[in-house]
């Protein structure tokens, strides 16, 4: 098997609205679009990574058309991302297939249903595009299907979603297969019954939920790491004196100084913005940090997570439901 050759950071293109308008249409109807959007704002409390913002589908095509000029090429999708992939294929539309490298995801619903190979040609479609780089079970599901019929019982469904990546790896489609969200359970019952076993690990990782036993476990098993909410948001905790010092001594942002340890840490990190200057700023990341300010971030760790745990998630309902109840306090899993 090939070693997984990957960009070293990684745009994520965030759930959008799923409609998009050509352009005649918008020139038309601009003033209506306008008012939809101004109340859609108003209307909805919307969070990122959550569900779709009206500044998150307007600036993403101009944003990705950009991002490669400042040596940003990866791009994190998911086919519950709403309009994401086709948006991402529209800016990426004069770039070469070979120049960019391109990440989606099978959704909940559509492990839910056995539908994982109907999901990721319907992500084919949208992406326009004959193979992805790499494709991701978005979440470790492991409720029953609703069909039993020629299904072995009592062997999770992520289980019966991998072997499906695995005959999509085989075909060519997907250069790489990975999993998201599993942490060291969910691996260890994977490999059970993998014949492939997964090449990357997607799951939050950031200076206030480092995961050292999942990292640990990833780099033991040759399992890559892509790390989303790179940046916390840039969480108010992360602005204190120690990080500050940190970005003044090589003349940076505590963004690029956060981004550059995920780096140097063996990750990939995967950041979201709507901001331009946000695409110029990560890209330039030509400094190092020394092995003691490495330590320094590495100690900031507080189990705060900003995004549910997976043991914690109830697939049957909402893998939102209770995890602001223990986001503050949830130790590294085992």
């Amino acid at each position: 098997m090939d070693k997984l050759n990957m960009p070293n950071i990684c745009f994520g293109t965030n759930i959008t609205f799923p409609i998009l308008f050509d352009k005649g249409l918008k020139a038309k109807c601009k003033g209506l679009f306008k008012f939809l959007f101004m109340k859609l704002k108003r209307k909805n409390k919307t969070i990122w990574g959550v569900n779709a913002t009206p500044q998150a589908t307007k600036t993403l095509i101009p944003l990705i058309r950009i991002a490669p000029k400042y040596g940003i090429t990866a791009f994190d999708c998911s086919r519950a991302y709403g309009g994401s992939e086709r948006r991402l294929s529209i800016a990426l539309e004069k770039y070469k297939r070979d120049d960019v490298f391109i990440i989606t995801k099978i959704d909940n619903h559509s492990q839910f249903l056995g539908r994982v190979e109907e999901c990721f040609e319907t992500s084919l479609r949208e992406l326009r595009m004959d193979y992805v780089d790499l494709l991701l079970l978005h979440w470790p599901v492991d409720y029953p299907p609703f069909s039993k019929e020629n299904l072995l019982e009592n062997i999770p469904v992520f289980v019966r979603s991998w072997k499906v990546l695995e005959q999509i790896y085989k075909n060519g489609k997907a250069k790489a297969i990975g999993v998201a969200n599993f942490n060291i359970k969910h691996l260890e019952i994977l490999k059970k019954y993998a014949e492939i076993l997964p090449m990357v690990n997607e799951f939050e990782c950031h200076p206030l939920a480092t995961r050292p036993l999942l990292n640990e476990y990833c780099k033991e098993n040759d399992i890559r790491v892509l790390a989303y909410a790179a940046l916390c948001a840039m969480d108010k905790r992360l602005q204190n004196e120690e990080l500050v010092n940190i970005a003044n001594k090589h003349k940076k942002s505590i963004a690029q100084v956060i981004l550059k340890w995920h780096i140097q840490s063996g990750r990939v990190p995967i950041f979201g913005t709507t901001k331009i200057e946000r695409i110029k700023e990560y890209g330039n990341l030509d400094f190092e940090l020394s092995e003691k300010e490495l330590i320094a971030i590495d100690n900031y760790n507080m189990n705060y997570r900003a995004f549910p745990a997976s043991e914690k998630c109830d697939f049957t309902k909402s893998i939102w439901l209770g995890y602001k109840n223990y986001k503050d306090n949830c130790p590294d899993e085992k």
